[in-house]
């Protein structure tokens, strides 16, 4: 027993047991370490994905934004410029994620089958070395019987040998397989991490590159020159000028049966309408309510309903006609020439209300002011209307 109990001692100290233990540490802390690292660069890449996804969002916003600037010219080439530029480094971002992945990711992941060789020697290793320990312990114990079979004893010898002979050669090639391994996996990383960085630095430079000459672009932009252009515009743009001119401060008619108030405004502008001693057709003589034609000037007459929508406005000129007519006999004729001639159009589609006033430029003091003829225009035909 003590002897057993001495060999059992030698055996646990045995040079192949703890280089066994070294080989099954070795291959624990690389495949650990390499799963960690894979899974690092795999976030790397996705992170690399992130950055180009929102270097595209920039890209995207500065061009929306070079589109909807309409006056300041350089800001919008500035804008437009420059999102070319990121939309270069997103490009860049884009083959960063996917070279990282396919070169860094995929060979660290797909390292485990570098492990499966060793493994399997690794295996056969440690089987071979329990089969010599029980080959060896057969031969102990029947020494400890004595020699009394030594047939029995030479077998075990033999075995024991055989399976030693088996061992060492297991244990040879088992560091020459780890000896590979390691060269193989140092090298690997190597390649892995130069990659890596390479595909950093071409990222990096070409990002640099490109991010100066955004800067330079952005330097382009003439805030001053945009400035003017934008007060040109502001100055020259109709609408402007609109918004901040006058406006009509009457309603504008747009039928023919809303003339009442019309004239009712120009009443109460008092605007003086002298009555004229002329032939025209269209004086207050020869007006005759019942002989008079009103043309919408297509040819056609309008009917009695119209005309007696009017009548209204009929009434209303009367009245302006005989209160000029009296103050035509208050004031007689002057020695100045008479009268200024004031002529009253009302464009039903203008934008307001004009009114012209003509005065002669060699007045006669026989001749007295006449009344021009007021012409209601059609809304829908500009070019037509109802004169009277």
């Amino acid at each position: 027993m003590q002897l057993s109990k001495s060999s059992s001692t030698l055996y646990q100290n045995d040079p192949l047991n703890q280089e066994i233990r070294l080989i099954q540490d070795k291959l624990a802390t690389v495949e650990k370490y390499f799963q960690h690292l894979g899974s690092t660069f795999a976030i790397s890449a996705k992170m690399a994905a992130r950055l180009r996804d929102q270097t595209d969002s920039v890209a995207k916003a500065m061009h929306a934004y070079s589109v909807a600037e309409f006056d300041n010219s350089t800001l919008k080439s500035g804008l437009k410029n420059l999102a070319n530029v990121f939309i270069q480094i997103g490009t860049y971002g884009d083959e960063e994620a996917h070279l990282i992945e396919s070169a860094v990711v995929k060979e660290i992941t797909s390292y485990d089958e570098a492990f499966k060789p060793v493994r399997e020697e690794l295996k056969q290793l440690i089987s071979l070395k329990d089969k010599q320990l029980m080959r060896r312990k057969h031969l102990d114990r029947i020494k400890e019987r004595g020699y009394r079979n030594r047939q029995e004893t030479s077998n075990a010898e033999v075995e024991l040998v055989k399976v030693t002979g088996q061992l060492q050669r297991c244990t040879a090639s088992t560091e020459d397989l780890m000896e590979g391994f390691e060269l193989r996996k140092v090298r690997d990383l190597k390649s892995i991490l130069q990659s890596f960085l390479k595909i950093q630095m071409r990222y990096h430079s070409k990002a640099l590159e490109l991010l100066t000459k955004g800067f330079h672009i952005v330097s382009m932009i003439d805030e001053e020159l945009d400035v003017q252009e934008f007060s040109s515009v502001l100055r020259a743009d109709p609408n402007f000028s609109a918004r901040h001119s006058t406006v009509s401060r009457f309603p504008i008619p747009k039928t023919i049966s809303q003339t009442s108030s019309i004239m009712s405004l120009v009443n109460e502008l008092a605007i003086e309408l002298p009555r004229s001693t002329s032939t025209s057709p269209h004086s207050e003589e020869n007006l005759n309510p019942e002989d008079a034609t009103f043309s919408t000037g297509t040819g056609e007459k309008l009917s009695d309903e119209s005309l007696n929508e009017g009548n209204d406005d009929v009434v209303q000129e009367d009245r302006i006609s005989e209160k000029g007519k009296r103050k035509e006999e208050e004031d007689g004729r002057s020695e100045d020439g008479g009268k200024e001639r004031v002529a009253l159009s009302i464009p039903i589609a203008a934008p307001r209300i004009s009114l012209g006033q003509s005065v002669s430029a060699n007045p006669s003091p026989s001749s007295s002011p006449s009344v021009s003829p007021v012409r209601y225009t059609s809304a829908s035909d500009p070019g037509s209307g109802t004169s009277f």
